[in-house]
């Protein structure tokens, strides 16, 4: 049953992307848009797009540091 995950979740990934980049050019026709008519939600679909991006490698950050925390005390 393991030697299946690998090649499943490669699939999945590879059609995520699709839908990835199909919303990604939704924002940015969004965007444009609201800069053409003088509106300011550019501004917020980019601090949008900052917390998206800044999440999850922080999230990871602080699992990947309890881990070695943990780790580093069991060695001990």
């Amino acid at each position: 049953m393991g030697k299946y995950i690998k090649p499943v979740l490669t699939c999945c990934f590879l059609i995520a992307q699709f839908w990835a980049s199909a919303q990604c050019a939704m924002c940015k026709a969004t965007a444009e848009q609201s800069i053409e008519q003088g509106s300011t939600s550019a501004q917020w679909i980019n601090g949008g797009v900052i917390y998206m991006l800044v999440v999850p490698y922080l999230a990871i950050g602080i699992i990947f540091y309890k881990w070695y925390k943990q780790y580093k005390k069991e060695k001990n």
